[in-house]
């Protein structure tokens, strides 16, 4: 085995080993800076959170999507734990109405196929009926 395998090598289990942390650090900076408010409105329109990620957040798991392996870890109920901190009356929200959660499992994938290259089918849930909006004042 020579320098440059060993060192691919290398760099792909560390990147594997850091996703999460990265993945992490780039939804943190993005939903800390959301308004409640706009973000109950996200879920009503089903707004795409990759296409509020900033280009370089983008480009950054795009980049690294093929060498992160199984990303069976990235779901919901990891990135509300993860967001907790940064913003938590929004996972409170996403929380107690069923709506934002299953909106959140969309973005959650949609964010995966982006990340591994795959198509997504669009799936929208337009305004809900059942549970109305929560007040966010």
């Amino acid at each position: 085995m020579n320098l440059n395998t060993l060192g691919s090598s290398f760099f792909a289990g560390s990147l594997i080993h850091f996703a999460p942390d990265i993945l992490k650090g780039a939804m943190e900076e993005y939903l800390g800076k959301i308004p409640l408010k706009d973000f109950t409105q996200y879920i009503i329109e089903d707004k795409k959170l990759w296409d509020e990620l900033t280009a370089d957040n983008q480009n950054i798991l795009i980049d690294f999507g093929p060498k992160l392996g199984d990303l069976g870890w990235f779901n919901s109920e990891w990135l509300m734990e993860s967001a907790v901190d940064s913003a938590p009356g929004i996972v409170s929200l996403l929380i107690g109405w069923p709506e934002g959660k299953e909106w959140l499992d969309r973005q959650i994938d949609d964010i995966k196929a982006h990340i591994l290259g795959e198509v997504t089918n669009e799936r929208p849930i337009g305004i809900p009926t059942e549970n109305p909006v929560p007040n966010t004042d």
